[in-house]
């Protein structure tokens, strides 16, 4: 396994240390560009480009026993298993009926494995209305929208949320993650259940309309998909293809934060 963060689940504690690392990265205007590109590249200077459960921390994540209606991810700065640096990643948190805090997993990431998307061009930047499945091309254009960014590319605007203030000029929050309805998680699940599965949540980019407003401006999101396991085994490069199934039916935080 080629892991620089191991997937597990965590405590309260953690995730309030892990969450809050991120929060107050995102507050220093000065340092944010600086951090980000130091927390979402790896040695070589590429991208991340996803985040991963494993086959038995998804069957935790979706047990019926925690009466679980929302599925919080919430960003999170991490220190890598081995060496003293931190990464990137996204906490994944069980929500009941009344927003109490039943689980909590920290995703893992892994440098073996990256989606490759051939011949995609970052394009149909669009905004989303409503729930949805999301055609393998429309996937593969915001997956290539992120990966396409290069090393001079600037990634704190994406990292902003669609919650504008009521100024002039607009002043957009820091984004702090994403709000799920729980069937959003299972319907994507559901169909696997083989011992190598895992699922992905891709990083992408794409349009968003912030309220009151009739252009979309890009934001950091994810593509919530079905794909193995990262291990020594599988190729480097990950193929999106037809035979997944592609969600983006999330809500950013600020404004949809319950926690």
């Amino acid at each position: 396994m080629n892991d620089i963060l191991s997937p597990q689940e965590i405590d309260a504690t953690t995730y309030k240390t892990l969450t809050d690392a991120w929060a107050a990265m995102m507050e220093n205007d000065s340092t944010r560009e600086e951090n980000l590109k130091a927390l979402l590249r790896d040695s070589k200077g590429r991208l991340l480009n996803y985040a991963y459960l494993p086959n038995q921390l998804v069957a935790k994540l979706l047990d019926p026993a925690l009466n679980t209606l929302y599925i919080i991810t919430k960003f999170a700065i991490a220190n890598c298993d081995t060496g003293d640096n931190q990464i990137f990643t996204l906490v994944l948190v069980c929500l009941d009926g009344d927003y109490t805090p039943q689980a909590y997993f920290r995703a893992g990431i892994s440098l073996h494995a990256k989606v490759y998307i051939q011949g995609a061009k970052a394009q149909s930047l669009r905004p989303v209305v409503g729930d949805q499945v999301i055609p393998l091309e429309l996937a593969e254009s915001w997956v290539a929208a992120w990966n396409l960014q290069g090393d001079q590319s600037e990634l704190a605007p994406f990292f902003l949320s669609n919650e504008p203030a009521m100024v002039e000029p607009v002043l957009r929050k820091p984004l702090l993650g994403y709000q799920f309805e729980v069937g959003d998680f299972t319907k994507a699940w559901q169909p696997h259940n083989q011992k190598e599965s895992a699922l992905w949540l891709c990083f992408d980019l794409h349009g968003r309309l912030g309220d009151g407003e009739d252009r979309p401006f890009n934001m950091f999101s994810t593509t919530v998909t079905i794909n193995t396991t990262p291990s020594d085994t599988i190729p480097d490069r990950i193929t999106l293809s037809k035979a997944q199934t592609f969600y983006d039916i999330s809500r950013p935080c600020p404004p949809a934060c319950l926690i």
